[in-house]
């Protein structure tokens, strides 16, 4: 500044940080999240079904101190299979989907019905979100969010 300069100085605002996403965000990734275990589910079935994968490799030692953790070891593997089946399938996508639309009808209708559901509730969301910021018929004004 110039020692004749009576300007005041401006401040900058700070921009408001939007830390809620919208609602066609979280519809998105709930789709997503719903695709991805759909697909994990399928590629399991696969992989029981026709690549015989024996789930019962485990540890049958008897003793009942032992049963929590074998019980423990066995929920963490079946994690574990979990995940690496959602990858490992992925080149076998069409003979997973086949054989699935062939022996396992009902999990590929629940899949297109949860799908389906959360789209349209993600439209009704919407449309609710747009009547609520329009004014009110009554008279009386919205509280702000």
């Amino acid at each position: 500044m110039a020692d004749g300069d009576t300007r005041p100085i401006k401040k900058k605002k700070k921009k408001k940080k939007r830390s809620d996403l919208s609602i066609g965000w979280v519809v998105m990734l709930a789709m997503v999240v719903v695709a991805v275990i759909g697909w994990g589910c399928m590629a399991s079935h696969y992989v029981h079904a026709v690549e015989n994968y024996d789930p019962t490799e485990l540890d049958t030692s008897p003793g009942p101190r032992r049963l929590k953790a074998r019980a423990a070891a066995a929920l963490i593997a079946g994690f574990f299979a979990f995940i690496a089946n959602i990858f490992t399938q992925l080149p076998n996508l069409f003979a997973v989907i086949g054989q699935n639309l062939r022996h396992n009808q009902g999990l590929m209708i629940g899949l297109v019905v949860v799908e389906a559901l959360i789209f349209l509730g993600g439209m009704w969301m919407t449309k609710l979100e747009a009547d609520l910021k329009k004014p009110s018929k009554y008279g009386r004004e919205r509280p702000p969010d």
